[in-house]
């Protein structure tokens, strides 16, 4: 005597799950060999032939430089070329623009670095660079927006009058250094590149 009785849609149930079950593990296994065999058949990786390259020693890079030498390159190539300071006849002092770079050339600064200089200044003054810029939630004021405490620390002279704001500018970087000094001012973090 069967002490359960089973009716067939239990049984159909049991087998469904039954048949799911292994349907699931025949995959995996499948799977399982797929990843094995793809594997083992996988090429090996290619070493690079930059990959044990050492640093030249100095025989060999002056080497280098004499083989470059005998190929009649011209000495100049071969001098370390200086930043000369660009002398100007007079100071523009009538255009805010016109003095930031010829400042920044008198500090020995390229044409790209200046026309980065002067992006900050039309950030922090407005985009207009004007002289009495003034930001209403600071103290910050002039072309560069300099706060009092900045102005203390590293210039003297009048905040409002362009020529002081703006060699006060080329003073904390040449105090702080570049690009360290630019920590001063907000825009720069913003005009790396357009």
């Amino acid at each position: 005597m069967k002490l359960f009785k089973i009716d067939k849609r239990t049984r159909k149930y049991r087998n469904r799950k039954l048949i799911l079950a292994r349907i699931t593990l025949g995959a995996l296994v499948l799977l399982v060999l797929y990843s094995l065999l793809s594997l083992s058949l996988r090429p090996e990786p290619l070493i690079s032939p930059l990959s044990d390259i050492q640093p030249l020693t100095e025989e060999q890079k002056e080497r280098i430089v004499e083989d470059y030498k005998e190929t009649n390159f011209p000495e100049k190539y071969f001098e370390r070329i200086e930043v000369k300071k660009v002398e100007a006849q007079e100071e523009p002092t009538s255009n805010p623009l016109a003095y930031i770079r010829w400042k920044g050339q008198q500090e020995g600064y390229d044409d790209y670095t200046i026309s980065y200089f002067i992006r900050i200044a039309r950030k922090e003054s407005g985009f207009s660079l004007d002289t009495y810029a003034k930001n209403p939630k600071s103290s910050a004021k002039g072309v560069f927006q300099f706060i009092d405490s900045t102005w203390a620390q590293y210039c003297s002279g009048d905040v409002n009058n362009f020529v002081d704001n703006i060699s006060c500018f080329y003073k904390v970087l040449s105090t702080d250094g570049y690009p360290e000094g630019l920590k001063h001012w907000n825009a720069s973090r913003y005009l790396l590149d357009y």
